[in-house]
């Protein structure tokens, strides 16, 4: 995604960026925005992920060794970037629900929304995320074309679409 992302978020290094990732499995795409984003010595990323694999995972439908998974994410991402990286281990809805309450609203420059593909849970988190990110702000959904299972709730594209719709006046 580095080349669909370079272009709009490029304006986010060197400054006291917060950035806020639901859903970072082993890290590769937390490792890039701390390399590329966190050159600031006041900016940050917050993770939340349950280090346990989607339902993808779970079923069997996609082969992983989901015991890996936070052990490879600490490895290339906690230990690399000390201080630049705050990990919340859970499920997302927890973890957005209590930044609620600890944050000040508002409180993220930058928004990545990766974590479940089930389309509920999209858009639990694109709703709870949303009073979270700063006017201005960038938020990014991934896996819009994901299309693992042909029932349409268990894909991203529902949530994604009718978020865009119920809030296309504030984007």
């Amino acid at each position: 995604h580095i080349p669909n992302w370079e272009p709009h978020l490029e304006g986010l290094a060197w400054r006291p960026v917060q950035v806020l990732e639901i859903g970072c499995f082993e890290g590769r795409a937390t490792k890039w925005m701390a390399e590329t984003l966190l050159s600031h010595p006041d900016a940050h990323i917050t993770v939340c992920d349950t280090f346990a694999g989607s339902m993808e995972h779970r079923d069997g439908t996609i082969q992983v060794d989901t015991s890996a998974i936070e052990r490879v994410f600490d490895a290339e991402v906690m230990s690399a970037f000390p201080g630049k990286v705050t990990k919340r281990k859970g499920l997302s809805i927890e973890t957005l629900l209590s930044l609620h309450l600890e944050a000040p609203p508002k409180a993220f420059d930058l928004i990545y929304v990766d974590g479940s593909h089930v389309a509920r849970d999209v858009m639990a988190d694109a709703l709870l995320a949303w009073p979270l990110l700063k006017p201005g702000g960038v938020l990014i959904f991934d896996d819009y074309s994901w299309r693992l299972y042909a029932d349409a709730a268990l894909t991203p594209k529902a949530a994604i679409d009718a978020f865009l719709a119920r809030f296309s006046s504030e984007l």
